[in-house]
């Protein structure tokens, strides 16, 4: 109609103000379905190679803003990916996948904290400090992980070697907007501990840190931090090889190398506040799960 409005009106010799008005009430022509289809090409194309996990991290990714029909042809293009990386038997409560395009023996695991049975996979534990001072508790709140205190909570996976950890947060604490997590975690105070917004003696910083069961911690990267409280961010972590690499919101924000630690936990941490974690993936190669 809005076309047919513009037509009429160009044929009575409107004013140019009126016609600029009706123009800018036509349809705009929709590039993005085009653009968007070639991801999902190209989704396609690495299904029919059988590189079925990075098919996967693109159609997640490709979620994100895709519209509501191609989102629908997304969702299957996923179900075919997440039916070949299936494992047989699961130690865990959630899916697990295998991830045979990054090498032999790599899985995958996701938790979006939609039911308490995912908390089984955790363990709550203390190594920050013998006296907790402040009020510690890990459990779920309006579909999300809750954390508070000094205590962390740790996945019962042991990965050994190169590891991805990603997840969305949000602190709760305007002084202390602490957002930590650890990977090759001994579970007793041996780990790598990325932090964002962590606030000590001074203004907030982002840190990466390898942590001794005994002696000081030593930062082996940093830089001032920009995290604010109630705001959500997108972290993630990675080990590959001697690298540790900090994102945050898909920015790599520190680089460090480091070689004492091959393996082990991945543990989150409020350290003093509270912190809400969500849509937290890990993908490693698996060795074990504690009991």
């Amino acid at each position: 109609k809005a076309r047919e409005h513009l037509e009429r009106a160009q044929k009575l010799g409107a004013s140019p103000q009126l016609l600029a008005a009706l123009k800018e009430k036509l349809p705009q022509k929709q590039s993005r379905p085009e653009r968007t289809s070639v991801t999902l090409t190209k989704a396609r194309k690495l299904i029919k190679d059988r590189r079925f996990g990075q098919a996967l991290d693109m159609l997640k990714e490709f979620m994100r803003g895709a519209s509501d029909d191609l989102k629908k042809t997304a969702e299957t293009l996923i179900e075919i990916c997440r039916r070949n990386l299936r494992v047989a038997k699961n130690p865990f409560s959630v899916e697990l996948l295998k991830r045979s395009d990054l090498g032999r023996g790599f899985c995958e695991v996701t938790y979006d904290f939609s039911n308490a049975e995912q908390l089984n996979d955790w363990k709550e534990y203390n190594w920050f400090s013998v006296f907790d001072l402040h009020d510690s508790q890990w459990r779920l709140e309006r579909g999300a992980l809750r954390g508070s205190g000094c205590r962390g909570f740790l996945w019962k996976g042991y990965v050994r070697g190169d590891v991805i950890v990603e997840f969305d947060a949000v602190a709760h604490s305007r002084t202390q907007p602490n957002i930590q997590v650890t990977i090759c975690d001994d579970s007793k105070g041996k780990n790598y501990l990325f932090g964002a917004g962590l606030v000590e003696l001074g203004p907030a910083q982002d840190v990466i840190r390898f942590n001794q069961r005994h002696g000081m911690p030593r930062t082996i990267a940093k830089r001032p931090s920009p995290i604010v409280a109630f705001r959500k961010y997108h972290i993630r972590v990675e080990k590959r090889g001697s690298r540790l690499l900090f994102f945050i919101d898909r920015e790599k924000v520190l680089e460090a190398r480091a070689t004492a630690l091959k393996g082990g936990h991945i543990g989150l941490f409020a350290a003093g506040g509270i912190v809400h974690f969500d849509n937290v993936r890990i993908v490693g190669r698996l060795l074990r799960k504690l009991k």
